[in-house]
């Protein structure tokens, strides 16, 4: 019993692969082309599957011949793109995203990049963009599945074949349900996480087992109703289904129809008929090799153009195609094949090729992740400069690089979020060093501020008091990056107010290694090979302030630079529903570490603690007041805790209260210097 060739099964592939490229190029209209890869996930599992099954019954399936076999349809193809990545990473990716890339590179080698980009970045996050191999989460999966799958069926076969379609039945219903206990409470985890994915691939292997075992036999025109609803489905769900929903996982309707082809789809049937066109076939031979090539090539673009044109869009899908059909008729067709490289020989080049990728992602990474990052050499660069320009960075780190390079000495520091950044030394009228980074959370805060009071001594402090701050559902995370700051300086908190005055030691939190910053010999190498390679490695100041565009300008003092067309753009009446405010879950845990905070900042450092309640956009703030009506509940939390620590509150949500104009903001969020100065006057 042969695997019989379905060329219905490769114009499904087509109709897989042709919407991924268009909506990683951006194309609207392909606005859930990313479900392609759900369709692959169910073809993938019906040919293994029925692969495995053939073989045990015609008692030759060998382990050892299922991995050579999969290891030369994956691999050749995979680290032929993998390798001509790394130099249009070097010229292109800036040194944080570099760092990235290299781990990236490790991760996938080893088929865990999935886990990686878990931890790395949403999905469907703007700066998932451009990194290059996010696309091989995807194949971690599948691989994943695939090293327990076939030990798993010939296990259960030998034992009892009848029990195979039951065992893949509860991977089936375990996986789905998982996948639905995390649509709600961690959608990041639930998307990049290999048991809440392997359902689809179980779909196919269900299919397989019954097309296997001959369980469908229906009338022609059964079969075309059945195969025809199966593409409406998939049409459905690429154009038009909204899966923005906490109750059905997006892949639920494409995995459907996707099975409803396959096993009612054949050449007598009019999808069968129309999946077997030329054109699609031809596709899905080559869409592996499109998969690989395409998001690359996209990644690496993005990070040169800051928008890409029409007509870029479909010159790197061509592109993409060209390289697709090259790699598939050299790389991809002869390695499959014994003749051209034996077993041995296969073994050992994929052997010393993941060898070079491992040790040179090692050797490198560590550098531009620490002394080499762009968060390194922007501070370094701020503290000479009254001014830079910085594109793509971790804020924290960075932060926590100023405050280690910086020999400024503030009267005042400001630490909050993206909506305080314009409180600077122009509004305070005082030397100020605003350290405030974007979605400030209460851990941001905290261990920012204990950090900056190791290296200096203000006689104020202002803190945001944002509205999300004590929301236990607020989705931030980028505090993460100074986690380990964050914790030491809790145990700090909490172990002055227990021995106060008499037996505290403060722990430090910025470690004499930090401050490092002469480079090795191995590091000056690369040092040297990064900046004559890359295109953005000198930071560039801009000439002509006001025309760039870009937001992405520090003053010395920490306050942002916006361009014109930001500052100018049309601000749009929304309800204001930034970090959850809409899903708003008060956490008392936050409320009183906050409390401590503030009482540690008077009572231990003998700072000024003012608050800063930063007005938001009137027409938006009026509407969000209709339907999220806690914003003032939150305000009046922070005006008692200031008056309960004797501490002063500027400003109010409330633009009104502090006269601020529609036309002084830049958007709904995020007010003005002009609104600002107004701000500083008024005092709760």
């Amino acid at each position: 019993m042969s695997l019989n060739y379905r060329e219905e099964i490769n114009g499904l592939r087509a109709v897989a692969i042709i919407p991924v490229i268009f909506f990683h190029a951006g194309f609207q209209i392909f606005k859930n082309g990313f479900v392609g890869v759900d369709i692959f996930f169910v073809i993938s599992g019906y040919l293994i599957t029925t692969i495995i099954i053939k073989d045990l019954i015609n008692k030759s399936f060998s382990i050892k011949f299922f991995f050579e076999r999969r290891a030369r349809r994956i691999l050749p193809a995979l680290y032929f793109v993998m390798i001509i990545t790394i130099p249009f990473a070097w010229i292109l990716l800036n040194r944080n995203e570099l760092s990235s890339y290299l781990i990236s590179l490790i991760s996938t080698t080893f088929f865990l990049s999935n886990f990686f980009f878990w931890k790395e970045i949403p999905y469907f996050a703007s700066e998932a963009d451009f990194k290059p191999l996010l696309h091989t989460w995807s194949l971690s999966i599948e691989e994943q599945f695939y090293i327990f799958f076939p030990f798993l069926l010939t296990f259960i076969y030998k034992l009892n074949k009848k029990l195979i379609i039951y065992a893949i039945g509860i991977i089936f219903i375990l996986s789905l349900f998982l996948c639905f206990l995390g649509l709600k409470k961690a959608p990041n985890a639930n998307f990049y996480f290999t048991f809440t994915r392997i359902w689809e691939l179980s779909i196919g292997g269900i299919v397989a087992y019954l097309i296997v075992y001959n369980k469908f036999n229906i009338s022609k025109l059964s079969n075309d109703i059945l195969s025809i609803f199966g593409l409406l489905i998939i049409i459905y769900s690429i154009f038009f289904a909204n899966f923005y929903s906490e109750y059905i996982p997006a892949p639920f309707f494409p995995t459907i129809g996707t099975a409803l082809i396959i096993i009612f789809a054949n050449k007598d049937t009019l999808v069968g008929k129309l999946l077997s066109a030329k054109i699609f076939v031809g596709i899905g031979i080559i869409s592996y090799s499109l998969y690989l090539w395409h998001y690359p090539i996209f990644a690496f673009v993005k990070n040169y153009y800051n928008e890409i044109s029409l007509q870029l869009k479909f010159l790197i899908t061509l592109l993409s195609f060209i390289l697709s059909i090259f790699s598939y008729k050299i790389i991809e067709k002869p390695f499959r094949n014994n003749n051209f490289i034996t077993l041995k020989n296969f073994i050992k080049l994929i052997t010393w090729l993941t060898l070079f990728f491992v040790i040179f992602s090692l050797l490198t990474f560590s550098y531009f992740q620490k002394k080499g990052s762009d968060e390194s050499k922007l501070a370094q660069l701020l503290k000479k400069n009254n001014i830079i320009f910085a594109q793509s960075f971790d804020e924290r780190i960075f932060i926590k690089k100023r405050i280690i390079y910086e020999n400024y000495n503030p009267q005042v520091l400001v630490i909050g979020s993206s909506r305080t950044m314009q409180l600077a030394e122009n509004e305070l009228k005082q030397k100020t060093l605003n350290l405030s980074v974007s979605g400030a959370t209460i851990e941001d805060q905290i261990a920012i501020t204990e950090m900056a009071l190791e290296k200096f001594n203000p006689r104020t402090i202002y803190l945001a008091a944002d509205p999300w701050l004590f929301n236990a559902v607020n989705g931030q995370k980028r505090w993460r990056s100074i986690k380990s700051e964050y914790f030491k300086t809790l145990l700090n908190i909490d172990s002055w107010n227990k021995e106060k005055k008499f037996h505290f030691k403060q722990q430090k939190l910025i470690k004499e290694e930090d401050e490092i910053t002469y480079l090795t010999f191995r590091e000056s190498i690369l040092e040297r090979i990064y900046s004559s390679m890359n295109i953005n490695s000198n930071f560039v100041l801009p000439t002509n302030i006001q025309n760039i565009q870009y937001k992405e300008l520090i003053l010395r003092d920490g306050k942002r630079v916006y361009d014109s067309k930001y500052q100018n753009q049309k601000k749009q009446e929304e309800i204001i529903r930034y970090s959850f405010m809409d899903n708003y879950e008060f956490s008392a845990a936050q409320f009183n570490n906050y409390d401590n905070f503030l009482y540690y900042l008077k009572n231990y450092h003998k700072k000024e603690v003012i608050l800063v309640l930063s007005p938001y956009y009137g027409p938006s703030f009026e509407l969000t007041l209709k339907k999220i009506p806690i914003y003032l509940e939150i305000e009046k939390k922070f005006i008692n805790l200031a008056t309960k620590n004797k501490i002063k509150i500027l400003g109010s949500y409330d633009p009104k209260l502090v006269n601020c104009r529609d036309n002084e903001f830049y958007d709904s969020m995020h007010p003005k210097d002009v609104c600002i100065k107004k701000l500083v006057r008024k005092i709760n």
